[in-house]
């Protein structure tokens, strides 16, 4: 029915996915209130505007007739629907594919997809139901205390416990007197290591120790997540696979440009398969490539 025309729906701002909303009433004052506006704009001294708006008054008859028979109104909206739908299928490619088959667009793109409709009535929420896209970040294989631990570290420059805590221990101005741990060590000695590494940074003079208060608030955050064995372990997991995964997410952010398939991301993974956690590599480069926006 939208061959040879603009879709009236479109033109009225009326909303198919809910065309049982709209009665007789409804759709004749969505009409009259097009009709005026087309009436305005055929005054106007822009000559694009002033034809488009005498074209849309000749359909205005049509319009009426159309929305006034039953069978020609549900064609009208079932086709408006599929017009919709038609134009918003790009709008999956900007965003990513999660392993479940989700799809997450970029925070911007709902917004500029209805921008570009220019149809009113029309919702995020409606565009969310047709297409099934989210538009919120992945879900994060951790807990908020290993996600706010692991940032924390991340300012001092080390990816797991192990590395914050030896950073300090090999400070001889720090005389911390612990071994050096290792991403293996047990949650005992690594809580034990935490403990004294604490009181130290806390009792020395700033004067003494410039990035005293960067380091207080990171073992803060840390402690969080030594509540349990579990939450540390998990701490520890998170922080190794990103450190194995840096390389591959400078490898994604500065030599692709094209859209991305799992293909390409196990070829970039191939080197380090050995040694990387794969059922945590794949979510974590799932909210890396969705913040970075790589498609």
């Amino acid at each position: 029915m939208l061959d040879r025309r603009e879709c009236y729906c479109q033109l009225l701002g009326l909303n198919p996915l809910r065309a049982s909303k709209y009665g007789d009433e409804a759709i004749e004052a969505a009409i009259d209130a097009a009709e005026e506006e087309w009436k305005k704009s055929s005054r106007t001294t822009d000559p694009t505007v002033r034809f488009k708006a005498s074209k849309y008054l000749e359909e205005v008859p049509e319009m009426r007739a159309a929305m006034k028979d039953p069978e020609r109104r549900r064609l009208e909206f079932e086709a408006a629907r599929r017009l919709l739908e038609g134009r918003l299928q790009g709008m999956k490619r900007q965003g990513i594919i999660l392993s479940d088959g989700s799809i997450h667009v970029f925070p911007d793109v709902i917004a500029k997809q209805l921008a570009a409709l220019r149809w009113k009535g029309i919702t995020e929420a409606d565009i969310k139901a047709i297409t099934g896209v989210k538009s919120t970040a992945p879900p994060s294989p951790v807990g908020s205390k290993v996600q706010n631990a692991y940032k924390a570290m991340a300012k001092v420059g080390a990816y797991t416990p192990a590395e914050l805590f030896n950073a300090l221990i090999d400070r001889p101005d720090l005389k911390i007197e612990c071994h050096p741990l290792n991403d293996a060590s047990g949650f005992a000695l690594a809580e034990s290591t935490l403990r004294t590494c604490e009181g130290r940074v806390n009792n020395i003079k700033l004067a003494d120790f410039p990035e005293q208060d960067a380091y207080i608030m990171c073992i803060r955050t840390v402690k969080l997540a030594f509540a349990n064995e579990s939450d540390y372990a998990e701490l520890v997991r998170f922080g190794k696979c990103n450190r194995d995964l840096a390389p591959v997410m400078d490898v994604l952010e500065t030599e692709y440009s094209a859209r991305l398939g799992r293909e390409d991301i196990d070829r970039i993974l191939e080197l380090q398969h050995a040694k990387i956690d794969l059922d945590m590599a794949i979510p974590i480069l799932q909210i890396f490539c969705y913040s970075r926006r790589i498609p």
